[in-house]
């Protein structure tokens, strides 16, 4: 949860930082923003990216579990990144870009998640039964 709240002050102070709070602000994920948020943090931001072929699941490993900032390319529709349950902390926040043709769903194993649509990311938290939204999403 500390963490969970760290990060959401950071996106907070990153959106105050950045201008007049319109539209177009709150919806600029970009890396130059990722990499202020990851110096305020003080702490690593890793990330991890995957071209996934269409029909077949982003199981994550061990170590791409530990990424924060999830990148997926190349996929055909209703393809899921999928936390195995052995891998699953609860409050683990997740940016998801979907650089796809299609939606992603980020869900644990044998979850129901939620669906990023194409050409958009969002941020999501694990919440002791499946991950759920934090944000709606935003384009890229």
């Amino acid at each position: 949860m500390k963490k969970f709240i760290i990060v959401l002050l950071a996106v907070f102070f990153l959106v105050a930082l950045s201008g007049p709070l319109v539209a177009a602000d709150r919806e600029d994920f970009s890396v130059s923003k990722l990499t202020v948020l990851k110096k305020i943090l003080g702490t690593s931001f890793e990330t991890a990216s995957k071209a996934m072929v269409a029909g077949t699941d982003w199981t994550l490993s061990k170590v791409e579990s530990l990424a924060t900032f999830l990148t997926v390319t190349a996929s055909g529709s209703s393809d899921a990144i999928i936390v195995p349950t052995a891998f699953l902390r609860t409050g683990d926040v997740k940016i998801i870009r979907n650089a796809t043709d299609g939606g992603v769903y980020i869900k644990k194993y044998g979850g129901t998640g939620f669906e990023i649509a194409t050409g958009k990311t969002a941020i999501a938290i694990y919440n002791g039964s499946d991950y759920v939204r934090i944000t709606a999403d935003a384009t890229h």
